[in-house]
């Protein structure tokens, strides 16, 4: 849910608040910044860009690449075998242990995997910068950005791209194009953070999609039930280990794992007494 990130973004506003008073890290080159480089100044080296990138123009196109190598990277993790996983995990972990998955692993995996890519986009950002310091990471920056992940859609990868376009494209075209103050942007993005926890938990990305194909408002849990949309894996495919042996879901295009009836399976129905003979003797 939102609470891992929430508790991320309050831990780096705590730690922005430490980093600010030693200016870590000071604009200097590797872990000791500034005081392994001397003093801030001018002439202080800025953190080296790749060699066939030195260039703005080069290293824009360098990081076209590599975004695009960390989207291919995310798509073949969610088309494969751990995508099937965290899919069983996201609806239903009891429904996801039953069937064989090794929740434990899948999950590390997954924070291995963000990490990763987290990693990667922030040896791109430093690059960029050239003078990293502690002043350049606003927590207010952090927040935007999980806002606009939120309206673009946090389950799906189309969503970050959603993401980017606000989070980048919005604001340039507010300031630049249109001479409008960007802090109205706030604004916007906190009524669009609204409507999307109230109507469209999935972002704009499934939101648009359920309209586009007609799925808006289909399949809606009748009073008293709990909405579980099911997972997508197949019968009979070894995600974890074992093999699924799990109901069908023919409206869902074709053979799935409904964990909403595997965590709360109907109870059967009481056995009928056999008929009394009524006969006189």
């Amino acid at each position: 849910g939102p609470y891992l990130p929430l508790i991320t973004l309050m831990f780096a506003g705590a730690v922005t608040v430490v980093l600010q008073p030693t200016d870590f890290p000071n604009g200097g080159g590797g872990f000791n910044g500034r005081f392994g480089t001397g003093a801030l100044t001018t002439s202080t080296p800025p953190v080296r860009r790749p060699s066939i990138a030195t260039g703005d123009t080069a290293f824009y196109r360098y990081i076209v690449v590599v975004a695009a190598i960390m989207f291919l990277l995310a798509l073949l993790h969610v088309a494969t075998k751990p995508g099937r996983a965290w899919a069983a995990i996201r609806e239903s972990e009891p429904a996801a242990l039953a069937a064989g998955v090794n929740i434990t692993l899948y999950k590390m995996w997954a924070f291995a995997l963000a990490s990763f890519m987290a990693g990667v986009a922030g040896c791109l950002l430093a690059a960029q910068v050239g003078v990293p310091r502690a002043i350049t990471f606003q927590t207010q920056d952090s927040l935007t950005l999980a806002a606009t992940a939120l309206i673009g859609g946090i389950y799906s990868l189309w969503g970050a791209m959603v993401a980017g376009v606000f989070n980048q494209v919005l604001p340039f075209l507010f300031q630049a194009q249109w001479g409008v103050n960007t802090n109205f942007l706030l604004i916007i993005f906190g009524a669009g953070l609204l409507q999307v926890l109230l109507t469209a938990p999935g972002g704009l990305v499934e939101q648009f999609g359920d309209v586009r194909t007609g799925q808006a408002g289909r399949h809606q849990p009748e009073r008293g039930q709990r909405a579980v949309p099911a997972a997508d894996v197949r019968v009979g495919e070894d995600v974890g280990g074992d093999v699924l042996a799990a109901a069908l879901l023919p409206e869902a295009g074709g053979p799935r794992l409904r964990c909403a009836e595997l965590e709360h399976p109907q109870p059967a129905p009481p056995a009928r007494p056999p008929p009394r003979d009524l006969r006189i003797r």
